[in-house]
């Protein structure tokens, strides 16, 4: 079985693949910053869509 980190690394060997994942990094760091966040606060993922309102 092959491991995650692994695969990563394949498939980061593709061009096309790489700035795909690249473009993204802004929405990655962005989504880092919630999760910390949200874990800081001791809040479930659960928690705070009930608190914004969405499910």
């Amino acid at each position: 079985m092959m491991k995650l980190a692994d695969l990563k690394a394949r498939l980061l060997e593709e061009t096309k693949t790489r700035a795909a994942y690249e473009s993204m990094e802004a929405e990655y760091a962005v989504t880092r910053e919630l999760i910390a966040a949200r874990t800081r606060a001791g809040l479930s993922q659960a928690q705070v869509a009930e608190r914004m309102g969405t499910s």
